[in-house]
């Protein structure tokens, strides 16, 4: 069937779902019409493409011109685990060139957490390091890989997981339920070669252990507790002891490793419970700034607690007739990066997450400084609101009157058509939020994302917050076009509709194999395919299939990112 006869049909039956005659109705939906990239020849296909006779595809003879990355998951891990993921750069491809992905073995890894031998409950990950000057990414990890340790172990193996071999893995150990309170986090690198499998041993002794004990005190000497108290380094800021709170006496005990070097105390309220006695700022304390006592015993002085301030407020969905509907299950996050005590003289910052009730109310506790207040509507069509609050010191220590009133999500929409103007239905729309700031709106960085499907006539409707985005149009599988992208897509704050005409054109087609280096083919793996944006190096998912029963696969790529 020629273009425009297809066209002709798909409006036909678009007209037939939508006429409708009076004491009649439709009891069943009329079929929709699927849109299949289909030739014999090449004047079957719409200009600039051809007819490609072995597939009868329609398709476009030049190469795109952005680097391409594929992302390879196996269909099962052989040690009963997940499957890891491995990625492949293969850069600008040429015209007719094959995709050959061969992955390194995966290398079987096995090992012990214990401490003093007996075995621990432990989160433990793996993550690739990058060389210097490294060639561009074959069969490397995917992210990070993680295992949990269980402390039930019987036998003599507490974790397995496998890797890409010829690598080196940064490895950090971060014990789980009752083991936090005990033992502090560990980092460790682990050379992992091609061939055989590797054994690794995760290993805590109480000699190599010390105990940090100290005190938390208000400006009155008043101790606090239930305060969450950990050390971390202060460059890095990444935990190096165990974890605990404070007991009713403000006291705490921590772990650490012997001969520990530099480190910070890291204190926060527990905000879950959000009431004014749990609440604190999270304040970084150096201890080389500390003098602790004759037993080793460090007193740390912070905020106390009554400074805080009773807030309350409401959120309102958009005006609509006039009247200002409540906006029920809202998320309403307080954050300040600068709160002061004027007792001990201490800066920190503040962090509040509150969720509104049925009437739109929300109440928590705060102390003075200045906050950026974000919130977001479990309503998808009602848009995030960021504003700017400054809290004083008010000796009835309460704020009341606070009123927000949400913004309407502004509306694209438009069609999806081919390049001939051929709507295209069934296809799935999707605006992917990069959460980046855009003129200066600080809303944005905290846009969602957002799918629909196409219609009959290729229409599509979707509700965007302010910011900026990816539109994809995700073809279905067996129509033969690869997906349309267009990357870095703004979204201004207006409240007129916005539309947009996506045009699928003729796919790039390229052919490939996905296998081990030993031979053993990839049957079924799942892929995902990525461009990279040569004008900023940033990565955009453009594409997904599947390999066949012997590796093979066919990769559909849009002509061009737009």
């Amino acid at each position: 069937m020629r273009p425009r006869a297809r066209q002709l049909v798909a409006r036909l039956l678009a007209l037939g779902a939508l006429a409708g005659i009076e004491g009649c109705s439709l009891l069943v939906d009329p079929p929709t019409p699927q849109i299949v990239n289909r030739c014999d020849v090449t004047s079957d296909c719409a200009a600039s493409s051809v007819c490609e006779p072995t597939a009868h595809l329609c398709v476009t003879e030049e190469a795109p011109d952005y680097a391409l990355r594929v992302e390879v998951t196996p269909t099962s891990d052989p040690l009963g685990g997940e499957p890891v993921p491995m990625l492949f750069d293969l850069g600008v491809l040429e015209a007719g060139q094959p995709l050959a992905l061969v992955a390194p073995v995966q290398v079987p890894v096995q090992g012990t957490a214990r401490y003093d031998g007996d075995p621990i409950a432990a989160q433990i990950t793996f993550a690739r390091r990058a060389m210097v000057d490294e060639p561009p990414l074959a069969g490397a990890l995917s992210g990070s890989v993680a295992v949990r340790a269980s402390s039930a172990t019987a036998g003599a193996v507490d974790f397995v997981t496998q890797l890409p071999g010829g690598a080196t893995y940064d490895v950090y150990v971060e014990p789980q339920s009752e083991f936090r309170a005990q033992l502090p986090p560990l980092a460790a690198t682990l050379e992992v070669p091609t061939g055989a499998g590797v054994s690794f041993a995760i290993d805590y002794w109480q000699a190599e252990l010390e105990e940090v004990r100290g005190v938390v005190l208000d400006a009155s000497s008043d101790p606090q507790a239930g305060l969450l108290i950990r050390m971390i380094d202060p460059i890095s800021g990444r935990t190096v002891s165990s974890a605990t709170s404070t007991d009713d006496d403000g006291r705490f005990t921590l772990v650490v490793p012997r001969n520990l070097g530099g480190f910070a105390f890291r204190i926060r309220g527990d905000v879950t419970r959000q009431d004014s006695s749990a609440l604190l700022p999270a304040i970084t304390i150096d201890a080389s700034t500390l003098m602790p006592a004759s037993d080793g015993t460090f007193t740390l002085l912070v905020p106390s607690s009554d400074h805080a301030m009773r807030l309350e407020g409401r959120v309102e969905l958009p005006a609509t007739l006039g009247m200002n509907a409540p906006a029920p299950n809202a998320q309403v996050r307080l954050r300040s990066p600068y709160v002061s005590d004027p007792d001990t003289g201490l800066v920190g910052s503040l962090e509040l997450d509150l969720t509104t009730d049925v009437d739109g109310r929300f109440v928590g506790y705060v102390l003075p400084g200045e906050y950026v207040v974000e919130i977001v509507s479990s309503d998808e069509d009602v848009g995030v609101l960021v504003d700017a609050l400054e809290v004083l010191p008010n000796p009835a220590g309460m704020l009341r009157g606070q009123l927000y009133t949400l913004p309407q999500r502004s509306i694209l929409g438009g069609t999806v058509q081919l390049a001939d103007g051929e709507p295209v239905s069934g296809a799935r729309v999707r605006a992917t939020a990069l959460g980046v700031e855009l003129a200066d709106d600080r809303a944005a960085l905290l846009n969602r994302s957002a799918m629909g499907l196409s219609g009959a006539m290729g229409e599509f409707r979707l509700p965007l917050d302010v910011g900026v985005f990816d539109l994809m149009v995700e073809m279905p599988e067996t129509s033969g076009y690869a997906w349309h992208v267009e990357h870095d897509f703004g979204v201004g704050g207006s409240s007129a509709p916005l539309r947009r005409v996506l045009s699928v054109r003729a796919p790039y087609r390229a052919m490939g194999t996905a296998s081990f280096e030993e031979g053993t083919d990839l049957a079924g793996a799942r892929l995902r395919l990525f461009a990279i944006d040569p004008g900023t190096d940033r990565v955009i998912e453009i594409g997904a299939t599947v390999c066949d029963e012997t590796g093979a696969f066919v990769a559909l790529l849009p002509p061009a990112l737009d």
